[in-house]
This record gives structure tokens, sequence and C-alpha cells, in this order.
């Protein structure tokens, strides 16, 4: 029994032992990791076409990353730093992380202490995962950087990655800025900060003049503060002194805001500092816009004279995450047809066509069925509508546009409504026209609500290249035009009523102005001048180049002079691309698209340079355009620039320069040779196998002494 025992000791010994060797060389992943900045950023790029930055603007930018080899782990940590030359405007604001699938494989946070962090929550089950992360807002210029171009640096797997940022400083006297909050009573409210006297004018006497226009703000008595303050870096400032009333400056109050002059004001730069109440509670998170203005005039003892100025400011109700992902995943929408007079009966055999962006038919002839509805799946992303072409029978045709947009991130159907209006009920329409309040040009782009007594939205319109936005099928009443979004570099609208009534179904054209940004004037002036690539001195005559705004959409079409030069005037604040429409004789076509930015506060933007290669040239970028002999140059119409005169496809398959996506995507899986630190999460347990290896190599020589 000795021997057996003993037998059955060493083979629970032997066993426990190789047990405890299995679980060691299978042990997994007890802590997170954290990684670095360079440990997993493989290319960083400002990607939001601005050729310089004011101080207090945003910085898009994109961070490719790659974690090939590095077997990520729910729960590991990616913080990236931000050199001092950026900063984080927006803590706290947090949006999820998408592969190019579209799934949600973890959050992107951006912080207080001026670093964004990557938190990776499903992403355990592969080792080669890679992608981009978009933050077009929320990111700006820190107080390290200058006026003028500024080196930022940033550590990447690939090694240190230089970018260049050009900052611009504001030459406005005054200016506007306003932040959602909260009073005492958990009211929400909007702080304002106007900076008077920005640069230090030597003044006699100072006035500064706010009043309230905004039918959703109320003043409230009493909150105005005045503060000597100074720059500590451009772009920033540091409030100094809070000043008192009658010593310091003098006040008016009104029911609707106030007016303030400022004693003996010399070269002091102020801050003034105000309060307003959202009258509504609901419009705090709804996406409502708040708008305020202030005015600043004085005199001096010098030659200069009085002057005065005028500063914009606007707050929009929600905040501004964003994410990233390529856009693969095919949407689908849903379209229910109603009676206009009874909402609960859904209408059968409504006819309608799909449009996409450029007008085309992407479906044609879809009928609502029993149930009311149009159901189409398998849509890119990118925008569309809905336009009837045949009403039910009974029912007059609704000529009013259902506009929706695919995002390409969700499979989740998108759903909106339409309704017909019974034969015999009378109906007008309305025509609207936006225009620059200073120039009065057409602005394009102005989204308007048309809301009925009732307070429900009945349309949704956009004004189009021509300033023009139309609105059918509207029976008599009371309406409201409420503009949601205003032109590029401007500020929203104020509501227009207008009546509808049985004597006057279609009113004049009712025109709506739109004030520029504070410190924009409209009268920037872009120049691009086009070089032989194999002669860099030597400009390029007849390239035909059309300008389009960051939307897309064609504004205006001009060729370069006998030394290639090109100019746009009275372009407006705003993002915009130059593409090349028509290629000069000798050349291929070159489909670049040449991204700037015109500030509010800039008059002029520097000039852009681009160049060419002749055709049959081996250099890349035109070696497609090889085969083109009509002499005079590969023409792309503006409006469907996805193709040329010879049939060729010059634009990257996928992308459309009309609706482009900005350039502010991206992943880089170039890198196949990389190094990388050992993960700091992963755990052996080096002291559990000697342990086991000594218990094991013990009963052998147990088993072999008995033998």
């Amino acid at each position: 029994m000795g021997k057996k025992l003993r037998a059955y000791l060493a083979l629970v010994v032997a066993s426990f032992s190789i047990l405890i060797l299995v679980l060691t060389f299978n042990t997994t992943k007890v802590a997170a990791a954290n990684y670095s900045t360079g440990d997993l950023l493989s290319n960083v790029e400002i990607t939001d076409g601005k050729d310089s930055h004011a101080s207090g603007s945003n910085v898009g930018m994109t961070f490719d990353w790659d974690a090939t080899g590095k077997n990520l782990q729910n729960g590991d940590i990616w913080t990236i730093e931000l050199p001092g030359t950026l900063k984080v405007r927006d803590p706290s604001t947090n949006f999820p992380l998408l592969d190019n699938a579209g799934k949600e494989i973890g959050k992107v946070t951006l912080n207080s202490d001026n670093t964004i962090t990557v938190e990776f929550t499903n992403i355990e089950g592969k080792d080669d995962y890679s992608g981009s992360i978009n933050i077009q807002t929320g990111l700006g210029v820190g107080k390290d950087a200058q006026p003028g171009d500024n080196n930022v640096n940033f550590p990447t797997i690939n090694g240190d990655k230089d970018l260049n940022l050009n900052v611009s400083v504001s030459q406005n006297n005054i200016s506007k800025k306003g932040s959602m909050g909260y009073d005492a009573d958990g009211n929400p409210i909007i702080n304002w900060t106007i900076l008077v006297n920005r640069n230090e004018l030597d003044l006699k006497t100072l006035n500064v003049h706010d009043t309230i226009t905004d039918k959703n703000l109320q003043y409230i008595p009493g909150s105005v503060n005045v503060y000597t303050a100074h720059w500590t870096s451009p772009g920033y400032y540091k409030k100094d002194n809070l000043l008192s009333t009658p010593s310091d400056y003098t006040i008016t109050e009104k029911g609707d805001g106030f007016d303030l002059s400022i004693l003996n004001p010399g070269s002091q730069f102020y801050a003034v500092t105000l309060q307003t109440k959202i009258t509504d509670p609901a419009l705090a998170t709804n996406g409502t816009i708040f708008r305020n203005k202030a005015t600043m005039d004085w005199t001096t003892d010098g030659s200069g004279g009085p002057g005065s100025e005028v500063a914009n400011g606007s707050v929009t109700a929600d905040g501004n995450n964003s994410g990233n992902g390529d856009g693969s995943l095919k949407g689908s929408v849903i379209l229910e047809k109603y009676n206009a007079q009874n909402e609960s009966a859904l209408l059968e055999n409504a006819v309608y066509n799909l449009y996409n962006s450029k007008d085309e038919i992407v479906k044609s002839n879809l009928s609502t069925d029993q149930y009311g509805q149009i159901n189409v799946t398998g849509l890119s992303a990118g925008d569309y509508y809905f336009k009837e072409v045949t009403p039910p029978a009974g029912f007059q045709q609704n000529n009013n546009e259902i506009h929706f947009s695919i995002t390409g991130q969700t499979t989740k159907p998108i759903k909106v409504t339409a309704k017909d209006e019974p034969d015999g009920v009378e109906l007008g329409s309305l025509s609207i026209e936006k225009l620059d309040a200073n120039t009065h040009d057409y602005l394009q782009g102005a989204e308007f609500d048309i809301i009925d007594s009732n307070g429900k939205i009945v349309a949704h319109v956009t004004s189009d290249e021509n300033g023009a936005a139309y609105v059918y099928n509207l029976p008599v009443g009371h309406y409201t035009i409420h503009e949601t979004k205003a032109p590029a570099g401007h500020i929203v609208g104020e509501d227009i009523e207008i009546d509808i009534t049985a004597d006057n179904l279609t009113p004049a054209i009712i025109s709506i102005e739109n004030e520029l940004e504070s410190g924009g004037d409209g009268n920037s002036t872009v120049t691009l001048q086009k070089f032989n690539s194999e002669n860099g001195t030597v400009g390029i005559p007849g390239a035909e180049y059309t300008l389009f705004d960051i939307n897309g959409n064609a504004l205006t079409t001009v060729a370069t002079d006998e030394d290639g030069f090109l100019k746009v005037d009275n372009v407006l604040p705003g993002t915009y691309y130059f593409l090349e429409t028509k290629a000069p004789e000798g050349f291929g076509l070159n489909t670049d698209k040449i991204w700037f930015t015109v500030d509010s506060e800039g008059d002029n933007v520097g000039t852009l340079v681009t160049l060419d290669d002749p055709t049959g040239s081996d250099k890349d970028g035109n070696d497609g355009n090889e085969g083109n002999t009509d002499g005079g140059g590969i023409i792309v119409d503006p409006g469907n620039p996805d193709t040329d005169n010879n049939g060729n496809v010059d634009v990257d398959e996928g992308e459309n320069p009309i609706k482009p996506t900005p350039p502010y995507e991206g992943t880089d899986d170039s890198n196949d040779s990389a190094t990388y630190l050992p993960q700091t999460g992963t755990e052996k347990g080096a002291l559990i196998s000697v342990i086991g290896l000594f218990l094991l190599t013990g009963v052998i020589y147990f088993k072999r002494r008995k033998a």
C-alpha cells in the first residue's frame, strides 16, 4: 500500500504541476494597458483646409492610429498629449470611436489637461486594428502659439511628425462670445463676454451698447461686470480688476439691454460680461441658435476721429461632437404619406421619384403601399430627396422636396413624412430669397422651417445657388419662416411672419438678409497660380478652375491668365476648394482639390500654388491622361465632374468632388516594419512557472530514486 500511495501522490503532484504550467503559458491579460501618444499614432494632419487659424478658431485634425501586433484588449487606454501650440477648447466632449465597418469599438474624450484619451471597449479578437479619429471642433490654437508659422510636433510610430500651424491675430477692436450655463435655480442662461478696445487704441471716450433682440433671450438686469484685462499671448487674455460704478464707468440699463460708458479709458483693454436668460428652457437642448450683437463707439484726442464697430455673437444649444468612420455602411429610408386634413389616415398609391444631391434620379416611380409607406434600402452615404410625381386619387400634388441624409455609419432607417391636401382645398406658396445684408449678394445654403399657426413644422427648405427657396401646398393661414441654419460666415436671420389668404395665395418674394459674423466684410480676394512642374517659374495659361464651397456647390469658374494667375474677388468667409475643370493644352487634368479657408477677420487669402505635369509625363498624378489627343485639354463638367470629355474617370473611386467628404478622413495601413514597445498590460506568471517546473522536476527525481 505504501508504494501505491506514493505513486498516487506522485501522480497528483505531477498533474498539478502540469496544470500550473498550462495556466502559466496561457495567462491572459489581467491589467489594462496604457499607451502613450507615439505608441499607436501612425500619422497626424491638420485637415480643416484652412491656410491660417485665428487664435479663437477651431483647428480640425485627423489622428491616424495603427495597433498592428499590439493585441489590444477591452479597457486599454491610449492618451494623446497635445503640444502647447494646440489646446482642448471643449473639455469633456466625447464621441464614439468607430471602425471602418461603422461598428463602435471605443470612446474618444477631450480632456481639460490638454489630452485626448481613447478607451477601447469592443476591440478584442483582432490584432491588426487601425483607423482614424477625426476631430473638427473642440481643438484650437494653444497658448504657446505665436502669430505666423508655428511648428507642431507629434511622436508617431514612424518617427516624429512636424506640422505647420499658421496663426492669425484678429484686427477687430471688439468681439463677442457666448457660452451656455445655468443660474442658481437651474434655469438655462447664456454668459456673454464682450472684449472691448482689443487693439489698445488710445481713446478719449469709450461707449458699449448691447440690445437683446433675440426673442428667445431676456436680459438679466444687474448681470453686467466690467474688468480691466491684458493679453497673455495671441488670442489669450486675463481679467485683472473688477471695476466699480460710478467711479470707473456709468451704465444705463433698459429692459432689453444696456448702454455703458467707460471713463478715461486711454489704451486700456476691457472685458465686459453679462447674462441673458433663455425664455423657454426646452430650447436649451434642441439645437436652437441664440444671437446677440454689441456695438463699441469711441473718440480720440488725435486726428483719428470718432469710430464705431459692431460684433455679432451666436451660441448653439447643443454640443459639437465629431466621430469617425469611412461611411461604408448602406443606409435606408422610409417615407410615410398622410392626409393633411386627417393625419391618422395613411395614403396609398402616391408615386415618388428619389433624387441624389446632383438632382439625378436614383429610383423612379416608387409608390406608397397599403400602409402608406415607401421603403428604399441600399443607399450609399450622401444627401437625397423625394419629390412627388403623381398624387393619390382625390388629392393635390405636393411639389415640396423631402430631403434627408444617409451618414454611412448606421443601417438604422431614416424616417420622413409627407402630406397631401384633398382636392378643393385652396393652396398657396411662398418664395424666399436670401441676401447678404451688406452686399445684397444671393446666399446659398440657408435652411428654413415653415411653421404653421399651431406651431407645427410643415416644410423645410434650403436656398439654392440663386439664393432662392420655394414652399408649395400651403393652405390658407398664418405662417412663420424660421431660419435654422445660416450660410457660411453669417448670423442666422430673424423670423418672418406671413399670411396666405384666399385673396393672396402667392405673396410677393420674401427677402431675408444675413449679417456677417463679427469681423467679416465679405470682400476677401483669393488668388491661385499654376506652374509647369518641369519648370517651376513658368506659369500655365488657359487652365479653368471651378470654385466650390465646403458642401460641393459650384460657385464660379475662372481661367488662368498668361502668367498662370487667376483671381476671385468678394469671397465670403467659409471653407472652399478649387478643382481644375478644364486642362490647358498639352497638360493633363489635375484632379487634386485645393482647399483653403477665408476667415471672418481676413480681407485676403495668400496666393495658392499648384503644379502640373505636361501630357505624357511619367510623374505621379497625371499618368491617366496620356491618351488625350484632342489638343484642347480635358474638360470636366462642374456639375458632374466624375468623368471628363474623353470618358476617363479622373477622381479616386468612390470620391465625389461635387459632394466630397471634406479632407477630414483617412487611414494609413502602409506601415509594415514598425517596431513596438512591450504591451504593459500583459503579465506573465514567471514565479508560478518556476514553482511549477521545480515541482515537476522534484516528482521525476523522487520516482527515479524509488525505482
